[in-house]
C-alpha cells in the first residue's frame, strides 16, 4: 500500500474515501520569476516565468507525493510519484470542503 505524504502548506481531505493528510512540514514550491514589463493606471505588471521545483524529494518505493497543481506541472514526465488535487469542491460561501481524488502529471 502507498503512503501519501503532503507537500502542501494545507490539510488535504479526500472526499471519495474520507482521507485526511496533514502537510508534512515540507512545501515543494515553484521559483517564480517576474520582470517589470510596464504599468496601468500607476500599478506594475510583470512578465512571469516559472523555474525550478524546489523540495521535491526523491522518488521511494511505495510513496506518493502531493503538490500544488502549480507545482505538478513543473514535474519531469519521468517522476510518476507525485500527484495534485483533483477537483476542489467548495461550500455555497466559497470554503474548500475537500479534494475529489487526484491529478496525475501530464
Amino acid at each position: 500500500m502507498n503512503k501519501f505524504i503532503n507537500l502542501t502548506a494545507h490539510t488535504i481531505n479526500e472526499l471519495y474515501t474520507g482521507l485526511k493528510i496533514e502537510p508534512s512540514g515540507v512545501v515543494a514550491r515553484v521559483e517564480q520569476l517576474k520582470d517589470k514589463n510596464r504599468e496601468c493606471n500607476g500599478v506594475p505588471l510583470f512578465d512571469c516565468t516559472y523555474g525550478e521545483l524546489r523540495g521535491l524529494p526523491a522518488p521511494k518505493d511505495n510513496i506518493m507525493y502531493i503538490v500544488s497543481s502549480m507545482a505538478l506541472n513543473a514535474v519531469p514526465s519521468w517522476r510518476k510519484d507525485v500527484i495534485a488535487p483533483g477537483f476542489v469542491k467548495r461550500k455555497q460561501n466559497g470554503e474548500v470542503l475537500g479534494c475529489m481524488g487526484f491529478n496525475l502529471p501530464n
